[in-house]
């Protein structure tokens, strides 16, 4: 299960962006052909510009579960 401890621990081997499994997002994303921009923009690309990423950097625990890469709010 997935906890707020646990973001934060993964380091970065590669170009992926390293919360890519913990992402709740990150099987949306895969699964919608029409969203891939998303997959290699942020989760493949510069995952530095995702703002789940910035917020789990910034806050230390999971972000919004609405948050989209982005930054807009889905809800």
């Amino acid at each position: 299960m997935l906890t707020e401890e646990s973001f934060g621990e993964a380091g970065m081997s590669d170009d992926r962006c390293p919360h890519i499994e913990r992402c709740e997002l990150f099987p949306t994303l895969r699964l919608g052909t029409s969203l891939g921009y998303c997959l290699e923009t942020y989760c493949y690309g510069d995952h530095s510009r995702c703002a789940r990423f910035r917020f789990v950097q910034r806050e230390g625990k999971r972000p919004p579960e609405g948050l989209l890469p982005n930054g807009a709010l889905d809800e």
